[in-house]
């Protein structure tokens, strides 16, 4: 209960400029375990306004306006500068403002702790640094709570997001988490609960399909905090390989000898074209148009793709053509591998 009580406490809050140039401050917290302070400063020898919109995953919002004096300096505790919202959880915050010149950090305390302090600082990033894919570089279980991990994601993009979290320890893959974040709101949660079965330290890739940002928090036995920010990973490690499902030979195969009289070019039942030059596109990180709660594959959660849910008879009523067993194994496995183009 701790762990998850921990997540609900967490704030990613990010300051996004709109002027020129563009900065993020992945963010601060407000609530009886942890208390934050925002730093904006003013590089300017002129006043500047500043707009921060505050935003919450659940979407409710806070706005708050003001101005900053010639190379002056802003800072201000969390609950005073957002009072609306209050204590509890966590939200991101976007900075904008007509100049350039805009720098600052942010300090996140640990107020439950013996010290009741026990500050953490990190420094602004620019928005230019959000990434499709995000670096975590230590992210640790401890075996006993409340020391604890938690990646902190910002979704940059104009859509929502479809993220999937890899877990590696030992060399191997240990998991996946999968999860949605909205336009402009930030996703938070415990290591542990990610992946529950591992202790230990690992790293984390965050892979998604929209531009995002990220933080890094690790909370010792006394909850007292340090931060870091993400940086841009280059690919998802593969420790086994490409995987061994072949897109555009085994899965396509199953498509062509069985689906595309229905969902090919001439004929696209429920709007699904799976003609080779549209499949992939049309499926990978698609949502269903029958169920849209799914997605008709999420990579590497074949249980919760909608494609093979719905051809699997232990799932759903099944569909009119029934793939073989080894037919469905196959889109089982290629989604399970991550579903790649390959």
């Amino acid at each position: 209960m701790k762990s998850i009580y921990l997540f609900f406490t967490l704030f990613c809050v990010s300051i996004y400029s709109l002027s020129e140039t563009e900065i993020v401050y992945p963010w601060v917290t407000n609530n009886s375990l942890f208390q934050a302070k925002v730093v904006i400063n003013n590089l300017n020898n002129a006043e500047v306004n500043i707009q921060l919109v505050a935003t919450r995953p659940s979407g409710e919002t806070e706005t708050v306006t003001l101005s900053i004096g010639p190379f002056g300096q802003f800072v201000s505790d969390s609950n005073s500068l957002f009072p609306e919202l209050g204590t509890g959880a966590g939200y991101s915050v976007f900075l904008s403002s007509p100049a350039d010149g805009i720098e600052g950090a942010f300090v996140v305390s640990g107020t439950d702790s013996s010290s009741g302090s026990s500050p953490a600082q990190a420094n602004v990033v620019p928005a230019s640094s959000a990434s499709n894919l995000l670096m975590f570089n230590y992210l640790p279980i401890p075996e006993n709570p409340p020391a604890d991990s938690a990646p902190v994601v910002v979704n940059m993009g104009t859509s929502a997001a479809s993220v999937t979290f890899h877990g590696y320890q030992g060399g191997q893959k240990v998991g996946t988490f999968n999860t949605m974040i909205a336009v402009r709101t930030p996703f938070a949660q415990v290591t542990s609960s990610m992946f529950p079965s591992t202790t230990g330290d690992i790293y984390v890739v965050a892979e998604s399909d929209q531009p995002i940002l990220g933080l890094a928090f690790i909370f010792n036995d006394f909850r007292e905090p340090s931060m870091a920010n993400t940086t841009a990973a280059s690919s998802v490690p593969d420790p086994n390989g490409a995987g061994t499902v072949s897109f555009s030979n085994d899965v396509m195969a199953i498509f062509t000898n069985s689906c595309l009289g229905c969902h090919g070019n001439g004929s696209s039942s429920g709007g699904l074209n799976l003609a080779p030059e549209n499949a992939y596109g049309n499926l990978v990180n698609v949502p269903s148009v029958l169920e849209p709660s799914f997605m008709l594959v999420l990579p590497s959660d074949a249980d919760n793709s909608y494609l093979y849910r719905r051809l699997n008879p232990s799932l759903t009523s099944g569909h009119y053509i029934q793939p073989t067993e080894a037919e469905l194994n196959t889109i089982r496995d290629w989604i399970n591998e991550g579903a790649a183009n390959n």
